[in-house]
């Protein structure tokens, strides 16, 4: 006999976690911009590394695609687009900043202001850099000038795989295990009768 307590139980577990799955909604543009205010702009992605405009000299993209294939090496990345026009866009988590991506999406974005280059493997939603300061040491946060900040451009790069991948949240996978596992005990139940 099926515990319903316990079913139901793992149901509203599964339910439970796929609410709280994504909590970091964008609340609009630091300056200027359109507004995308309560766009859900993914997962936070990887920062892989930082560095200057004194160590990487001359900024082209000959220059930053060098630079990000020395970072993700044995990988390799293939200069994508350079977005000069950039929103940054605050959230509702402190500390966290977006910058729209428009398609085609790409593996690795560079964020550049005056002195500093930040390059970040884009890992869920493509259409969305979403990256957090907090994780940025103290010579990169006062460098990049978080409370006024200005992003001079956005250089995006294709990975050896050809792009982001496609985005599969764990939570709603959870809950199609969830479902899955229902539909076995109740297969299981129907071949007992």
């Amino acid at each position: 006999m099926i515990n319903y307590k316990l079913l139901l139980a793992v149901v509203f577990l599964c339910l439970g976690m796929t609410a709280n799955g994504f909590s970091i909604t964008i609340t609009g543009p630091v300056a200027g911009g359109s507004d995308y205010a309560g766009t859900n702009p993914g997962e936070i992605d990887t920062l892989l590394d930082w560095t200057t405009i004194d160590d990487l000299g001359k900024a082209n993209w000959k220059t930053e695609t060098a630079w990000v294939n020395s970072i993700i090496a044995p990988d390799t990345a293939t200069f994508d687009i350079k977005e000069e026009d950039v929103t940054l866009y605050s959230t509702d988590t402190s500390g966290v900043y977006a910058v729209y991506l428009p398609p085609p999406g790409s593996e690795y974005f560079l964020v550049k202001n005056s002195t500093f280059f930040a390059l970040f493997q884009n890992l869920a939603e493509i259409d969305w850099g979403l990256f957090d300061t907090t994780e940025f040491d103290n010579t990169l946060l006062s460098g990049m000038n978080i409370g006024d900040f200005t992003v001079s451009h956005v250089t995006r790069f294709d990975g050896s795989g050809g792009g982001g991948g496609s985005f599969v949240p764990e939570p709603a996978t959870l809950l199609l295990f969830g479902f899955g596992l229902l539909g076995l005990a109740g297969l299981g139940r129907k071949k007992r009768i």
